[in-house]
């Protein structure tokens, strides 16, 4: 299945943010050692270190090989509210949910997506979540703390931060307004981890008919606490 809001989002540099410019190559003057006559000053092209933004700050796209069994730890129809569709986990990462960069294309991944209404003829609502499934609780810690740092890095001011109730406490989603011109798209992201599984659940509010800057007519959000029942069904499917 082809994730049409995770395309979305590519195209709009993983959250906002701009490319720092490429440094080029500047010149350096290199004198050459003592001659009979006279010293010469020769120019020569240096090439000096090219800085770039964090890679997420481009694309953000990541998926590992897809793990059969990690698929019993994911959301399924039960755990989200009524109303929603899925054809069940993902078999492929032709179009993986993302972790911003920061997790090895060799880590396992797992990812499902819920939808509701039809994106190509109207405003549509969903749930994507993912998994990856890291060699140890100290390394999902790890990329946890890269992929925070990465967000925090790629803000462009048109976030905010919205707590979370629920049996796990200080979780916090982060709320995207991402609508332009060509499209309407609204989304709360939260990742967090368990024992050794990285875990994100994305919720997207879109509209790929119609665009709005401040995405009038979309759907709204889920509540808080819509999304922190979903959260605690997501980490009670993974194991301590």
């Amino acid at each position: 299945m082809v994730v049409l809001f995770a395309t979305a989002m590519m195209s709009t540099s993983a959250a906002g943010c701009a490319i720092t410019p490429t440094l080029g190559h500047k010149t350096a003057a290199v004198t050459t050692g003592p001659q009979a006559q006279s010293s010469t000053t020769t120019v020569v092209q240096t090439p000096l270190p090219i800085t770039t933004m964090a890679a997420a700050c481009v694309t953000d796209w990541t998926g590992g090989p897809v793990a059969a069994q990690l698929d019993q730890l994911l959301l399924t129809l039960k755990d989200v509210p009524n109303g929603y569709n899925t054809t069940g986990p993902e078999t492929s990462n032709s179009s993986p949910p993302e972790f911003d960069g920061v997790v090895p294309m060799s880590v396992p991944i797992a990812y499902i997506t819920f939808t509701m209404g039809n994106a190509t003829t109207g405003p549509s609502s969903g749930i994507v979540e993912a998994l990856d499934q890291t060699p140890s609780p100290q390394e999902a810690a790890g990329l946890l703390s890269r992929v925070n740092a990465v967000l925090a890095e790629c803000r462009n001011g048109e976030e905010k931060t919205v707590d979370l109730p629920g049996s796990v406490p200080n979780l916090v989603a982060t709320v995207s307004n991402l609508g332009s011109s060509i499209q309407s798209l609204l989304t709360a992201t939260v990742v967090t981890s368990k024992g050794p599984v990285l875990l994100k659940v994305s919720w997207f509010s879109q509209s790929l008919t119609s665009g709005s800057p401040t995405n009038a007519g979309l759907p709204p959000l889920p509540s808080p606490t819509v999304m922190g029942s979903v959260m605690d069904a997501a980490l009670a499917h993974i194991p301590d």
